[in-house]
């Protein structure tokens, strides 16, 4: 069984039979974060996604995407030797918000402004040419804006993860959004991208979470 298939599997809900998932795996889905094979299993045992073997996969060595056939669903692993290590599931429901401590934050403190941080140093599975056309793509979801209310005062595109195999390449970015009312909340999202060999993207986003409250302290 493939790490592919490993990774269908589970997300429908099953536990990988080949001990491909660590037990000290992390899964990101929803706005939360899950620690532990018991933990991520019971998690898509509850909240299941179907991936058809239609479904596009981007891989390498250290990474694998997922991409459902409508675009609406994407799971993104990290991966040691063979070994799924870390998840994200982008495009699940908002889940309900855990405790937290809401710490400021501003990444043009440097005066490094711009809509994408990308550093082609930090993706080494990344081939050089497909470089120019993620940067380019990544830039236009950072200024893409369809939801509902003012568009947001500021955007920051992060680029966490990236790679490509022989015919197309995919991203992890992390969205810093500055709101656009009276009060600029700030908050982060997901969002995964591939493109393929005739230049297409591909965007997965997470679904608009509740408005995010300040908490400076428990």
């Amino acid at each position: 069984m493939s790490v592919a298939d490993s990774l269908k599997r589970l997300a429908r809900g099953w536990r990988p039979a080949d001990d491909r998932l660590l037990g000290t795996c992390r899964l990101a889905a929803g706005g939360v974060e899950l620690v532990g094979e018991e933990a991520i299993v019971a998690y898509f045992r509850a909240h299941p996604l179907a991936l058809g073997s239609d479904a596009c996969i981007v891989t390498a060595a250290q990474s694998l995407a997922i991409f459902d056939r409508d675009g609406g669903a994407a799971l993104i692993a990290d991966l040691y030797d063979g070994h799924i290590g870390r998840l994200w599931r982008i495009g699940a429901p908002p889940a309900p918000a855990a405790p937290f401590v809401a710490v400021a934050f501003d990444p043009d403190l440097k005066q490094a402004r711009g809509d994408l941080a990308l550093e082609p140093g930090d993706h080494p599975e990344l081939a050089s040419g497909w470089q120019a056309p993620l940067a380019a793509a990544a830039t236009a979801l950072a200024r893409d804006w369809r939801g509902d209310g003012p568009p947001p005062h500021r955007v920051r595109a992060f680029v966490l993860r990236a790679w490509s195999d022989d015919d197309s390449a995919a991203a992890l970015l992390a969205l810093a959004t500055w709101g656009g009312g009276a009060v600029r909340d700030i908050g982060f999202d997901y969002a995964a991208l591939r493109l393929g060999g005739d230049g297409r993207a591909t965007v997965v986003r997470e679904p608009p979470a509740a408005d995010p409250v300040w908490s400076p302290r428990l």
